[in-house]
């Protein structure tokens, strides 16, 4: 990544882990945001779950990121959000026959 891009990276992960603001907080601030940055917004996070998921090496620190993210993008893909449609059966789902 180039420098530029590292640190806006950094910056907003570091906006998203910060354990003071409640997802309800974030959500409400959503609100009164205009309706394209919020879809920018969910956007980038949509890429970047993807783009982390599909890494086949990470370093060390972004391990457990990586498989967090894995799981994000299977329940991503399971509700059609990524734009690639899951032929197989959901694992986390049960059915009665």
């Amino acid at each position: 990544m180039a420098s530029v891009d590292q640190k806006l990276h950094d910056k907003i992960t570091a906006g998203l882990a910060d354990q003071r603001v409640s997802p309800a907080i974030l959500a409400l601030k959503m609100t009164r945001e205009n309706r394209y940055v919020n879809e920018a917004m969910l956007g980038y996070l949509v890429n970047y779950v993807i783009l982390m998921a599909d890494q086949e090496m990470v370093p060390m620190p972004l391990v457990e990121i990586h498989q967090m993210c894995k799981q994000l993008k299977y329940s991503l893909e399971e509700l059609g959000l990524t734009g690639m449609v899951r032929k197989d059966e959901p694992m986390n789902e049960f059915m009665l026959t």
